[in-house]
């Protein structure tokens, strides 16, 4: 989703971004340098992205930004090496200080990355080690996702943290207009795709006012991954 964007330029975007103050930016950096020493000894993210984190994972982040105004609890699903949530706490610490996050990851050693960054940087974070649907319902204010299923699927195994009014975020590239065509099936929904606002090809699909589309459960099967 950065193509076309070098790290020089996505880095200067972030330390220059009106909400970014300087410790805000020192915090970030230490974000990354310690999710490339993570790196060594567990996949974060692909190898390929260690050169181009501010790029492909932080400035991508970045672009859900606005949606912090408004929000009190935000749950991050699959949260992997912690983007988008981990950046967009790290900047709400200072523009949004009531906003708390929930990092839900299965993965026991991601998810004790997620922590000590959490712990380190002093963000509102809770880390929950476990698969979405194991979990009690949370009904937060905002779900996002990014690089973990498609819509759809999301939609679908979230369903039980579904509030009224739960704002859906996912950080998408050119083909979301595909996944949301799939996932209109099941689902009724409004949406509205913004494009980042550096970023060529990186998409932000938000979705509200989500409801099932067939009330007798059809796909409810789908909730629970085999």
């Amino acid at each position: 989703m950065s193509e076309g964007v070098t790290e020089i330029a996505a880095e200067r975007w972030v330390r220059e971004h009106p909400d970014v103050s300087r410790e805000t930016y020192v915090s970030l950096q230490q974000l990354t340098e310690e999710l490339k020493k993570w790196s060594r000894a567990i996949n974060l993210v692909s190898r390929g992205d260690l050169a181009r984190l501010w790029s492909r994972h932080v400035a991508d982040s970045l672009g859900l930004l606005s949606l912090t105004r408004s929000a009190k609890l935000w749950m991050d699903i699959g949260s992997g090496g912690g983007f988008p949530a981990l950046p967009l706490a790290i900047v709400s610490r200072e523009t949004s200080p009531d906003l708390a996050f929930v990092l839900v990851e299965a993965d026991q050693r991601k998810a004790a990355f997620l922590r000590q960054i959490a712990h380190r940087l002093h963000l509102n974070v809770r880390v929950e080690a476990a698969r979405i649907e194991d979990l009690p319902p949370i009904s937060p204010c905002l779900i996002s996702a990014r690089a973990w299923a498609s819509v759809a699927e999301a939609l679908s195994w979230t369903e039980n943290h579904h509030a009224p009014c739960t704002v859906f975020a996912f950080p998408k590239g050119p083909n979301w207009p595909v996944e949301l065509t799939a996932a209109s099936e099941r689902w009724h929904m409004r949406y509205q795709a913004e494009r980042h606002a550096m970023l060529p090809n990186s998409y932000m699909l938000i979705i509200r006012d989500v409801q099932r589309a067939d009330d007798s459960g059809i796909g409810g099967a789908d909730r629970k991954r085999r």
